[in-house]
């Protein structure tokens, strides 16, 4: 449950209020003693500069930062140095929201360009498009890469200074991109120049001048399971640890209902129908209602994590990371479960993908072979349409054999010359 913000205090004042807080989250002592060190030498730093009993509030945390990065990146600091702004950083946002957050890649404050500022813009009006999180982060990532070139390469601030020959090199700048890279930055530019044409930050629509691409994705045979197969992944987990159970109820999941790594991740108690035997959630993909049987193997298998390993927390989110800050699983972290668990399980996993959509492939190649019509499998997968489960077909061997067509004999006669 989120608390009210605080004010700000001083430094001391404001890791002391942490400190109880990771107390209360059982914390190790060994993490708190090395928050113990970190606060010490930031106090230091901060007394260095005058900043001892000053409010920590944002600027005061930007001024340690910058004072740890130097005239460097974060990604070149030592571990320590990483561990002192992040320190830094979870006190500043514990005193502003009551969270804790984990940081990666903190780095320090940049100003705010107008070619940001319109990136931003673009991503917001395409997040106003129903696009999902995944896809929002895939595009700013790359416009981010795009604006270095033209911010660095071309020392650009406004995207007015664009034109033709400006688009031509940047074209010509990633040409040593794979195919699947290139379609991705051609598409993504295409998109962006169209919306600063029709902001006016361009007088000139520069999409027009950015080729299509002619990629396209080389259909692969999904890797599939046996039941056999699926049983072992199951009995191989440990379920006497918190891990063991946490992870048997996920994989669980994924193999019995087909369920997407997404889904699970966000899986909430509001879900779990328990009086119907049903779980009812809308699809983070396709943003589609989706019910499916909440059965009594899967019953019991939430029940023995809940009861047993889940952390104690207020998140309405079934899943949680086992490490404080005990923070829902992401999408990664429930394919990465998966994953861990096929490796250990002793079956051989040759070239075979073995992540969570691995488990839903598998039950659809149960499915087909126990003749299981398509608009029924379409309709368990949550798919809006059957032409989507059609790809399924390529796991089912035996039905594209049906599907062969007789080559008529031909007689081939010697040409007369």
């Amino acid at each position: 449950m989120e608390r009210e913000l605080q004010a700000h205090g001083n430094f001391r004042e404001q890791y002391q209020k942490l400190n109880a807080h990771l107390v209360e989250l059982n914390y190790s002592q060994r993490s708190l003693r090395r928050y113990d060190e970190y606060s010490r030498r930031i106090d230091r730093t901060l007394g260095e500069g005058g900043k001892n009993d000053s409010e920590f509030n944002k600027d005061t945390c930007d001024w340690v930062i910058k004072r740890f990065l130097g005239t460097g990146t974060f990604e070149a600091l030592s571990k320590y140095y990483r561990a002192l702004i992040h320190c830094a950083l979870t006190v500043f946002e514990y005193s502003s929201t009551g969270r804790i957050y984990q940081y990666t890649h903190p780095r320090a404050p940049q100003p705010e360009s107008h070619l940001s500022n319109d990136i931003e813009g673009y991503c917001k009006s395409d997040a106003a498009k129903g696009r999902t999180e995944k896809t929002l982060q895939k595009k700013h990532y790359y416009l981010k890469i795009i604006e270095g070139y033209y911010s660095t390469t071309k020392a650009f601030q406004r995207w007015s200074q664009l034109g033709r020959t400006d688009v031509f090199d940047f074209i010509e700048s990633i040409a040593s991109c794979s195919s699947s890279q290139m379609c991705t930055y051609l598409g993504l530019l295409k998109g962006f120049l169209s919306y600063l044409y029709d902001e006016g930050r361009i007088e000139e629509n520069l999409a027009v001048f950015v080729p299509r691409s002619s990629y396209k994705g080389n259909p692969e045979i999904p890797s599939v399971y046996s039941t056999d197969e699926i049983g072992l992944l199951l009995d191989s987990l440990n379920r006497a640890s918190p891990l063991g159970k946490r992870n048997y109820a996920i994989i669980l999941i994924a193999a019995r209902l087909g369920l997407r790594a997404s889904d699970i991740a966000r899986l909430e108690f509001s879900c779990l129908i328990w009086e119907k035997s049903c779980i009812s959630l809308i699809q983070y993909k396709t943003k589609e209602p989706l019910v499916l049987p909440l059965t009594n193997e899967i019953g019991s298998a939430l029940i023995d994590y809940l009861k047993y390993s889940r952390p104690k927390s207020d998140s309405p989110r079934v899943f949680l990371r086992l490490n404080s800050p005990f923070k829902p699983m992401e999408d990664s972290a429930v394919s990465s479960a998966v994953s861990r668990a096929f490796k250990k399980s002793g079956i051989t996993i040759a070239n075979r993908k073995h992540g969570s959509h691995a488990l839903r492939f598998s039950l659809a190649k149960r499915l087909l072979d126990s003749k299981t019509p398509i608009p029924i499998i379409a309709k368990i997968y949550g798919h809006v349409s059957t032409q989507t489960t059609m790809k399924y077909l390529s796991i089912d061997e035996d039905a594209l054999k049906q599907c062969a067509l007789e080559v008529a004999p031909y007689t081939f006669k010697e040409a007369i010359i």
